[in-house]
């Protein structure tokens, strides 16, 4: 059996640019384009989990 786990980091926000901690928001429209860019590379999931927040959980759609 094989199983590959991929990990992928939640698109930036405005908080984490300026070094604040981060709010509930959602990712810059530019990490929009890149996770796009990333998703045409990887290969269908079977399975997808990721944290509650909202950066994490728009960057996963």
């Amino acid at each position: 059996m094989f199983a590959r786990l991929t990990m992928i980091a939640s698109g930036a926000t405005q908080a984490a640019r300026k070094g604040r901690f981060p709010t509930d928001e959602a990712p810059e429209p530019s990490a929009f384009d890149r996770a796009g860019a990333i998703a045409s590379s990887l290969r269908r999931a079977d399975r997808v989990w990721t944290s509650p927040a909202l950066a994490a959980r728009r960057t996963a759609e």
